[in-house]
Order: C-alpha cells, then structure tokens, then sequence
C-alpha cells in the first residue's frame, strides 16, 4: 500500500509538472497614491510571482507625484525584490499630491531619494516591450 502511494504521488506531482505553464510577463502600472487599491493589486502580483504564475517585469508610477516611483520600489524591496525595474511618469502636473505613497517611501528602504531619479516610465515600457 506505501509503494502505491507514493507511486500515486509521484505520477500526480509529474503530471502537474508537465502540465505547468511559464510565468506570465507582466508590466505593473499604478497612480498609486490616492486609494488602497494599488497597493493590494502590488502584494496580489507578488504572491503570484511567489508561486511562479507570473514574472513583474516592471513596475510603473503613472502620476507626477515625487513619491510614487519611490514608494513602489520599497514594497518591491520589501518582497525581496529589489531588481525589479521602477520607472515613473515625467510630465508634471498630473495628480501630483502623494497620498499615501509619500508615508510608505518614508518608512521603507528604497533605491534613489527622489523619483526624479528612477527612469521614465515610457522609455521603460519601450525597452522591455521590444525584449
């Protein structure tokens, strides 16, 4: 009875194995900042990174706000990481208070102090869109 089960379970381990998909490519896009949706949607993309359903090829602020890129990087630090590109909008004046974003930049560690200092979010985009 031991050996059919563990002959049992290793044909149901190989089948899953075989039947399993590759991560699926995915560029985070935020504006962060105003509600908690954002950040709920980060810690979802992690956990499914986690378990190998998906690959965060980037993650993007989408407003003007100075903490975004900033903010979004710590949590990305914070699941351990940290090698996940940031990038952040560069036109200014679009929805440029922080909201909450600015606290979470504050309080976790982070590459560069100011998200001036990330990338552009479009030439980011370009770059992984045509790996």
């Amino acid at each position: 009875m031991r050996r059919f089960l563990l002959a049992l379970l290793l044909t149901v381990g190989v089948g899953h194995a075989a039947d399993a998909q590759p991560p699926v490519g995915i560029i985070f896009d935020t504006d962060m900042g105003g509600d908690c949706d954002d950040v709920g949607a980060l810690f979802i993309l992690h956990g499914a990174v986690e378990r190998d359903e998906a690959k965060l090829l980037a993650t993007m602020g989408c407003v003007s706000a100075d903490a975004i890129a900033r903010a979004i990087d710590a949590m990305n630090t914070w699941f351990g990481r940290p090698e996940i590109p940031v990038a952040t909008l560069k036109d200014p004046g679009f929805m440029p208070r922080p909201g909450y974003s600015r606290e979470i930049s504050a309080r976790f560690p982070h590459r560069f102090p100011t998200s001036t200092d990330y990338p552009d979010a479009v030439t980011l985009y370009r770059e992984i869109l045509a790996k």
